[in-house]
């Protein structure tokens, strides 16, 4: 069987297992999700954001927090031909986490120049699972780890192509402009890359040096500005410091000099004990093998780690290579790229507190781990050359129980788990709304955060009327339907309205403080659990 036809089989797998029951694995419609799927197509279908920005390329203010919006456009080209629905917004993204299986097959044929263990570094990314669950909920990560390993993929291919150095300078900033944890991944990237130039070409090329200083400078610049700074001194780690400083001046209350005091107990003292204690945690074996205190809760997935242990078996072969004096596979010079870029990955959610250990701002550490991976059973293979297929079949049987261990756990269990961190009651909440608002004069939402978004995208209302009306995802009314920023009404709430006034509330206000009112339905969780309780007035 040929090897073009091998990476499509195995791209197959990887878009098997990211679009098999993608509308209701992982149960729930994330806020970011249905925010990111119809804002994308707003902008698509008139031109412009709701704050009337046109064609906005690098952000979209949602709360004050800045994303960037090119994964947006995605999500909203999905829903413009999938139509407003949970599939819409998730494939294509996922199929673009499939995509990047080829993508890793071009770089590691590339730097291995071996196909078989470009196809092993292909089926070891199809099958794991940290990838597998980003790419089935829309996360920007996955488009900017696509745009990064292309852009690879044609770096490394342009030593007698130098066009190809364009077009790897093209999917950078592709992926720099996906995913804030790729704004220092790729400057640094690009450093590397001119050490690379140096050592393993002997001479440096202008065009490289060129995009790396152009990077370090976008970089600069976007710090500057308030939407480029603004998540970032939100989540960081010296904010985090300067909102815990009677933590750590509580330490310096026996210190006789103002000056030891000072040399000792410093933010930057504390900035960089803090920062190492995050960044050790990217490559403890219970985050990556286990999925222990990974976060957001919304993506986790029960009794299965971020990689599998199998994987952890087969990096061994590195040692043991190493021992045995055994031959890279790869230029030595490349090999320590792979091993830069294993450290460097992590580094931006290591300066990060919110959501810590946290599993999207790491998700670039997936590329080196995979080529890593590839090289550790490689070494394997030319430890048992002799016993090869013996080896590989008992090596391959461990590894297919770990995947049905996982595919069993994620697919079968997952939506449960996961299901109230993904705010799944909203989307249901939405569509009843949508289907009994005609039934009453008029319909009241009492609920915080970003609701109306969930009611707009399933109704498919992408009206230009709407733009300047809508700040920070949230908007008073549209038609019959109000949305109250509250969870829970006040009695004063309910005399204002008219009989026949269809209320929805959370289950966590006592429905017995309300009166002229009549419960006739509740929206639940897929546990039964219930979210939303439903209300007539009388």
């Amino acid at each position: 069987m040929s090897n073009k036809i091998l990476i499509f089989i195995i791209f197959l797998l990887a878009l098997f297992l990211r679009i098999y029951n993608l509308s209701s694995v992982p149960v729930g419609f994330h806020q970011d999700e249905a925010a990111n799927a119809y804002m994308g197509k707003f902008i698509i279908l008139n031109g412009k954001d709701f704050y009337g920005n046109t064609w906005p390329i690098f952000y979209f203010d949602k709360w004050g927090d800045y994303p960037p919006v090119l994964p947006m456009y995605f999500s909203g080209l999905g829903s413009l031909i999938f139509g407003d629905n949970v599939f819409g917004a998730r494939i294509v993204i996922a199929f673009f986490g499939a995509l990047t299986v080829v993508s890793i097959f071009y770089l590691s044929l590339h730097i291995f120049k071996k196909e078989s263990l470009a196809l092993i570094s292909a089926f070891f990314l199809a099958i794991m699972p940290w990838h597998i669950v980003f790419s089935r909920t829309s996360a920007e990560g996955i488009l900017a780890l696509f745009f990064f390993t292309t852009a690879l993929a044609y770096y490394f291919s342009a030593k007698n192509k130098p066009k190809r150095s364009t077009l790897a300078f093209a999917f950078f900033l592709l992926s720099y402009l996906s995913y804030p944890s790729f704004r220092l991944i790729v400057p640094l990237s690009y450093l590397a890359l001119v050490l690379i130039d140096k050592f393993e070409f002997k001479k440096f090329h202008k065009s490289t040096v060129a995009f790396t200083i152009f990077f370090f400078f976008l970089t600069f610049w976007i710090s500057t500005t308030d939407w480029g700074g603004a998540r970032l001194k939100q989540t960081s780690i010296l904010n985090e410091i300067t909102k815990n400083m009677d933590y750590y001046n509580q330490f310096i209350f026996d210190d006789k000099s103002i000056l030891t005091a000072r040399v000792f107990h410093n933010k930057l003292v504390f900035f960089v004990q803090d920062f190492l204690k995050q960044y050790l945690n990217y490559f403890s074996p219970t985050y990556l093998f286990m999925g222990e205190n990974a976060n957001p809760a919304w993506y986790r997935y029960p009794n299965s780690g971020l990689i599998y242990f199998y994987f952890g078996l087969v990096s061994f072969g590195l040692i043991l290579a190493n021992v045995k004096n055994k031959q890279l596979p790869l230029s030595p010079v490349v090999f320590i790229f792979i091993i830069f870029l294993l450290f460097a990955t992590p580094v931006p959610a290591a300066l990060t507190y919110e959501h810590a250990i946290h599993m999207h701002r790491s998700i670039g550490m997936i590329l080196p781990l995979t080529l890593l991976f590839t090289i550790g059973l490689y070494f394997w293979i030319k430890i048992f050359s002799k016993h090869s297929k013996i080896f590989l079949g008992l090596s391959f049987l461990i590894l297919a129980i770990e995947f049905i261990n996982f595919t069993h756990n994620y697919f079968g269990h997952v939506s449960v788990y996961s299901s109230l961190h993904r705010s799944e009651a909203n989307q249901y909440a939405a569509l009843y709304i949508k289907e009994n608002k005609n039934k009453y004069n008029s319909v009241q939402m009492f609920v915080t955060g970003w609701f109306p978004v969930y009611y707009l995208y399933h109704t498919s209302n992408y009206s230009k009327e709407l733009i300047g009306k809508i700040n920070k995802m949230y908007f008073p009314k549209i038609e019959n339907v109000l949305f109250i920023p509250k969870d829970c009404p006040d009695q004063q709430d309910i005399d204002k309205l008219d009989k026949n006034s269809l209320i929805l509330f959370s289950s966590i206000c006592d429905p017995n403080l309300y009166t002229k009112v009549k419960q006739i339905d509740s929206i639940k969780s897929i546990s039964g659990l219930g979210i939303f309780n439903v209300f007539v007035t009388m």
